[in-house]
């Protein structure tokens, strides 16, 4: 109620409320982290606020103030938190408001507990999974998800066992990312909710391409789409996802060309339904097949460009994974000390944002950086650390590569592009 009563955006009532509490104003309490915190006001705190409105507010600011209030409590006491979720939520992550959704989703969560709503709760569930994973923290998404894995509403459980394979993927754990899609596929059949299956065979397609299986693949990619045109208006704004999924499996089999082309299609269907992180992600990938094809300055350019625009959207993880791809470009192009500060600025990100991974695919970067620069034995301690992450991940393909010690022209800093060998060079597996 806090945004309502200040009538100010969501993230700014929560910079608020934390200043309140480093103030020890109020109280806060977190029954459970992800369902947002419970904040409390001492009696005495709370007369001298009131005190301070009456003596310097007028009238009609606090009689504005108290309708604002009322008028969210009505809100939040009649919609159900599953409607919230669908309703507000999903727009404000394609228009990216990512931190808006994300307040918004957990603000549900506390809703349905407090309603003792089940369905609504592992719905609110499922959509912050969504939402973490993108922010790149695959933990919380992994834990969130799996939560809602008892959802009674067949869509609300595909949703989130999609939700669940999406962070295995994330992690390269591909056989339990198959299992979680080929499960999520069947529940959004059950549910006759095409808009579920789509977003459930897209996943499938970039896991089978993954693997090499590019046959596969193109066909899920063709699946997807010939659903979405069958749906007419209800299917056209998930085009542009379907056009992200196969540039980006056309870029795992070498298909540079028609990778580029499609992405510069699918930003265009994106652009067109005003889904501002789609945008985001076609020309971060875009750059990345640039680099690919040896381009440097177009890829440069186009992976400033998605930096940029996912810092708009305080999109910290996918400015840097940005940042890592231009990391690498400079590495391409001789320029290793840029190179090297770009890439600290990307891993002091990773760091703090909950995906492991990623965060060792840039520790073994910067090492080969610091490593063309002379700075050994920074060099080997960073190239340790990547190791060690890698182990604890269990990700084979990644120690190889470090054990190998030896520069690569991977052109990308997504780890879906990180996995075995099966004979074709480590670029183009990763």
């Amino acid at each position: 109620m806090l945004a309502e009563a200040a009538d100010v955006e969501e993230r700014v009532a929560d910079a608020l409320a934390n200043r309140l509490v480093y103030a020890g104003l109020v109280e806060r309490h977190s029954p459970e982290p992800s369902a947002g915190s419970l904040y409390l006001v001492q009696d005495r705190v709370h007369d001298y606020a009131r005190l301070r409105a009456t003596l310097e507010d007028s009238s009609e600011l606090r009689e504005a103030r108290l309708a604002r209030v009322r008028q969210a409590r009505s809100v939040r006491l009649e919609t159900r938190a599953d409607k919230h979720v669908r309703q507000v939520v999903f727009p404000l992550m394609m228009a990216g408001s990512l931190w808006s959704a994300l307040a918004r989703a957990r603000a549900s969560l506390g809703l349905a507990r407090e309603l003792g709503d089940a369905d609504a709760e592992n719905s609110a569930r499922a959509v912050i999974a969504e939402l973490t994973a993108e922010l790149g923290n695959v933990s919380e998404a992994l834990t969130m998800a799996q939560d809602a894995l008892v959802a009674a509403e067949p869509s609300t459980k595909a949703r989130a066992y999609r939700c669940l394979g999406h962070a295995h993927r994330r992690l390269y754990r591909l056989d339990a990312a198959s299992a979680a899609f080929e499960e999520a596929r069947h529940l959004a059949l059950v549910a006759e909710d095409k808009g579920e299956e789509v977003r459930t065979i897209v996943q499938q397609a970039v896991v089978a391409a993954l693997r090499g299986d590019f046959a596969v693949s193109a066909a899920e990619c063709d699946e997807a789409e010939r659903i979405c045109l069958s749906r007419g208006p209800a299917g056209s704004s998930q085009l542009a996802l379907v056009l992200l999924a196969r540039g980006r499996t056309l870029h795992l089999a070498g298909e540079a060309d028609r990778a580029y082309q499609v992405l510069i299609q699918g930003r265009t269907v994106a652009s067109a339904e005003d889904q501002l992180l789609r945008c985001a992600h076609m020309i971060y990938y875009t750059a990345d097949v640039l680099l690919q094809q040896g381009k440097l300055p177009d890829a440069e350019q186009r992976a400033a460009q998605a930096r940029d625009d996912f810092a708009k959207m305080q999109h910290s993880y996918g400015a840097a994974r940005c940042r890592l791809l231009l990391g690498r470009i400079a590495y391409r192009g001789g320029r290793f000390e840029e190179s090297a500060q770009i890439l600290q600025e990307a891993l002091e990100t990773f760091h703090g944002c909950g995906d492991p991974l990623i965060e060792a695919e840039a520790l073994l970067e910067l090492s080969r950086s610091c490593r063309v620069r002379g700075e050994s034995d920074q060099a080997a301690r960073l190239r340790g650390r990547a190791i060690e992450m890698f182990i604890e991940l269990d990700y084979a393909a990644g120690v190889a590569l470090a054990m190998s010690d030896v520069p690569s022209d991977i052109p990308s800093g997504d780890r879906e592009r990180a996995g075995p060998v099966r004979n074709r060079s480590m670029a183009r597996g990763r």
